[in-house]
């Protein structure tokens, strides 16, 4: 719209000056509704461009799929991406919505509103860049293992292999700066005075509209329960599917679900009546060689007749961080990896289908040391109600007179092991600066190579009046992947490459370890148990039930009961405690849920395993598999 005004100036001259007014703007950049949206479409084309750089970074990890698929995990996506923006722009609306227009034009407010855009776009950067790291390493959002890992005790290191491993200093610099230029460009475009122009209307429809939007934005759906990662579940790709999702999304799902909505597992899952569990569960344990015991507490209670003969034969138990079965040789995976490893599956006795019981080294403990299938939420071996009251083979072992012993590189206290074990059965912890070989420290400990020469001197210190359950844990093959020699590795090594360089420097050291146990005194009556805490590394892509299989082998030549053989059908972390305890022979009273893998080798066992995302898993062959799930679609 044109206005003209009327000068005079001396001398009787008129001047006519013709002004221009912009038109009053489209309704959603009025003042009321600009900044909204301008936040609100700056998160979804962040999160848009995250998700076009990690398709094409790591498109060799979606399958490949067709481009529909692509296209249709692009458009999930844009839901979650959806909920993320307008959890951003939710407290800013009704702020800006409702303030009197005195406020909304005060330097003040504007300065405020766009300190708060900054943050926010500060912020959102960073948690996708995290995540983008995130997926590079596990190929998934962030989720539940960044709540499990950070706050726990002793989990501090996690800290320091980020800060060596990613550019964190320049992360922080450059969100700074995007929130700084966000936080001005807001004040400088999204206060522009002619956005205050137009209908009254404008300031009560417009914004109305947006947050109706934004509301139904946040839910993700129509129906009558908000969305969660159902559907982004669409492929047969595991990678792709959390392709679809939003980082932001998945770790608030993580946070809520675990700090703010813990429930019981009877809320969680379906339940029966407790008697038919009890049957159900005695059906799956108990053996011909199984003599209850009267316990109306725990209908588990039992007596194994083991067949044979007590005798008190030395016990080394490695729990080795990590290794999944595609890194072993003798499960079918690369055969380059792991060749000490293999040596002795062949020349022992191995399982083809063993199973871990979760995917933490703590539910590994719960399931290799007390053959318990572990609960969902925080592993039982981190709740302090354990505390001198967790039956555990070195507890079992230790009632018969033997020397228990955990040796580790890292700190006892990290995820609870010395509360847990020391409270249940281990007499001894040499850990961490206790090591007497100490050559190359890592940000989580001595490396393998220390850890199993100390365990040699160590064992050899010990008197001989009686024998010894060593139980032991590596931690090489777990980020940052650091070991002795690993830094003259070739510099355009992938970190897949260097991963995999950190399995074979710990199955050198399992090598290197046997060879010195060979000399020692000891070795004739000691058995040798290998089994993985759980899977990880790179080669846990693709996705699916199969990312629990671990390698398990004992050995001891010599000892009857040990011939070489392969064990088919399934296993569990849980058989590794009734196994070792029916070697040893005689009598025993428990209440373990795993058997005797060498009683009836050729039968399928089960498997239990607790996800991390919450997913309860049931293996009853090696190929079946039955899983629940905590959540339903969206």
């Amino acid at each position: 719209m044109d206005h003209s005004r009327l000068s005079h100036r001396p001398g009787g001259l008129t001047i006519i000056t013709r002004i221009y007014q912009p038109p009053a703007p489209l309704g959603l950049l009025h003042c009321r509704t600009a900044v909204p949206m301008l936040l609100l479409l700056s998160v979804l084309a962040v999160c848009l461009m995250q998700r076009l750089i990690l398709m094409v970074v790591f498109y060799d990890r979606l399958l490949p799929p067709a481009d529909s698929q692509i296209f249709w995990a692009f458009l999930i996506g844009m839901r979650f991406d959806v909920v993320v923006a307008g959890m951003c722009v939710a407290p800013l609306l009704p702020v800006v919505s409702l303030a009197p227009p005195r406020l909304v034009a005060s330097r003040m407010f504007q300065f405020a509103v766009a300190g708060y855009v900054g943050l926010v776009l500060a912020l959102t950067g960073f948690l996708l860049i995290a995540d983008a790291l995130f997926y590079q390493e596990f190929s998934e959002r962030l989720n539940d293992k960044v709540v499990h890992y950070l706050p726990t005790a002793g989990n501090e290191y996690i800290l320091d292999v980020i800060w060596q491993r990613y550019p964190v200093v320049a992360v922080l610099v450059g969100m700074l700066a995007l929130g700084i230029a966000g936080g001005w460009l807001t004040w400088r475009v999204g206060f522009n005075k002619r956005f205050f122009a137009g209908p009254v209307w404008h300031a009560i429809v417009w914004p109305t509209l947006l947050a109706a939007f934004v509301v139904l934005g946040i839910r993700g759906t129509l129906s009558s329960h908000a969305i969660n990662t159902g559907p982004a579940y669409f492929s047969q790709s595991m990678s792709l599917n959390q392709l679809a999702l939003n980082g932001i999304f998945t770790l608030r799902q993580a946070v809520i679900g675990n700090w703010f909505k813990r429930v019981e597992p009877g809320r969680m899952y379906p339940t029966v009546p407790t008697g038919d569990v009890d049957r159900a569960v005695r059906e799956l344990v108990f053996t011909e060689h199984d003599q209850p015991v009267a316990n109306a507490f725990n209908p588990l209670h039992r007596v194994t007749h083991s067949g044979r003969a007590r005798r008190d034969l030395n016990v080394v138990l490695v729990v080795l961080e990590s290794l999944h079965w595609a890194n072993i040789g003798h499960l079918g995976g690369r055969e380059d990896l792991t060749p000490n490893l293999d040596a002795l599956a062949a020349d022992g006795v191995y399982a083809e289908h063993a199973y871990a019981v979760g995917g933490r080294t703590q539910r590994g403990f719960a399931g290799i040391f007390s053959s318990f299938p572990d609960l969902p939420r925080a592993s039982v071996t981190t709740r302090e109600a354990v505390a001198g009251r967790f039956l555990t083979l070195p507890g079992i072992l230790k009632a018969r007179g033997y020397h228990t012993l955990f040796l580790y590189g890292g700190p006892a206290h990290r995820d609870h092991r010395q509360t847990y074990l020391g409270s249940n059965g281990v007499d001894r912890f040499v850990t961490d600066d206790d090591l007497p070989v100490r050559t190359f420290r890592t940000k989580l400990g001595w490396n393998d190579r220390d850890l199993f020469d100390s365990t040699v001197q160590v064992l050899g210190e010990l008197p001989d009046d009686r024998p010894f359950f060593a139980s032991l844990l590596t931690l090489t093959f777990h980020a940052p992947y650091t070991f002795p020699g690993s830094d003259r590795l070739p510099e355009d090594l992938s970190v897949e490459q260097r991963e995999l360089a950190a399995v074979r420097f710990t199955d050198e050291s399992i090598g290197r370890f046997m060879d010195a146990a060979r000399r020692e005194p000891w070795f004739d009556r000691t058995v040798f148990v290998f089994v993985a805490d759980h899977a990880g590394g790179p080669l846990e892509n693709p996705k699916g039930p199969g990312i629990y299989r671990i390698p398990m082998v004992i050995y001891g030549p010599g000892i009857d009961g040990l011939e070489p053989r392969r064990i088919t059908g399934v296993r569990s972390q849980m058989d590794i405690a009734p196994t070792i305890l029916g070697l040893l022979g005689g009598d025993y009273e428990h209440c373990f849920f795993g058997r005797d893998m060498l009683a009836d080798s050729d039968v399928d066992h089960f498997a239990y395993v607790v996800t991390v995302s919450g997913e309860l898993l049931f293996y009853s062959r090696a190929y079946r598999v039955t899983v629940t799930q905590t959540d339903g679609g969206g």
